[in-house]
C-alpha cells in the first residue's frame, strides 16, 4: 500500500478490547509490514502465559518485563507492533516506545471494553467480581495518560477493524 508517511515501525497503545492486536495484524497485512505483539515476546522471553506470570510473579515483575521487551524493540523496522494496555504507565516506557514509532492510542469507553471483553479469559487485571467497574476504573486512571502520550487517537467505538485501520491510515497519511 502507498503510504505518504515515512516512520519506521507503528505502535498501537490503548487498553484490553480496544482491539490493538486484530487491528495490528490487518494493518500490518496492509502495509506488507510485520506484527508483533509484546506480550508475545514477553510470554517467549519468560516461557510463561501471561496469567501465570501474573499469577505467579506478579504485576510488578510483568511489568519489569514490559520495559525490558521495549529496549528489544529499538532494533525492529516495519513492524506494527501491539502493546500490553499497561506498558505506557510507565513514563520511561513511553518514552521508549516514542522512539520506536508513532504512538497510536486505540480509544475505547468503559462499555464497548465490556462488551468486546464479555466471555474473554486469561485477562487478570478484570478477573474479579464486578469486571465491569473494575474496567471502568482502570480507564478513568488510564485515559488521561493514554491521551498524554499518544501521538494519534483513533476512537474505537463503534467501528469495524476495516474502519480502525483506514482511521490509522487516514491520521498518519496527513500528519505523518
Amino acid at each position: 500500500m502507498k503510504t505518504s508517511f515515512n516512520f519506521k515501525n507503528i505502535v498501537l497503545i490503548g487498553f484490553m478490547g480496544s482491539g490493538k492486536t486484530e487491528v495490528g495484524k490487518r494493518l500490518a497485512e496492509k502495509l506488507g509490514w510485520n506484527f508483533i505483539d509484546t506480550d508475545d515476546i514477553i510470554e517467549k522471553t519468560d516461557g510463561r502465559k501471561i496469567p501465570e506470570i501474573f499469577q505467579i510473579k506478579g504485576e510488578k515483575y510483568f511489568r519489569k518485563l514490559e520495559s525490558q521487551t521495549i529496549e528489544t524493540l529499538q532494533t525492529y523496522r516495519n513492524f506494527v507492533i501491539s502493546t500490553g494496555g499497561g506498558i505506557v504507565l510507565k513514563k520511561e516506557n513511553a518514552a521508549g516506545l516514542k522512539s520506536v514509532g508513532p504512538l497510536v492510542l486505540l480509544a475505547v469507553d468503559p462499555k464497548t471494553a465490556f462488551e468486546r471483553l464479555a466471555g474473554v479469559k486469561n485477562r487478570p487485571l478484570i478477573d474479579v467480581d464486578d469486571p465491569e467497574e473494575k474496567i471502568r476504573e482502570i480507564l478513568e486512571y488510564r485515559t488521561p495518560i493514554y491521551n498524554a502520550v499518544a501521538d494519534y487517537v483513533i476512537d474505537t467505538n463503534n467501528l469495524s477493524i476495516d474502519q480502525v485501520v483506514y482511521e490509522i491510515l487516514e491520521e498518519l497519511n496527513s500528519n505523518g
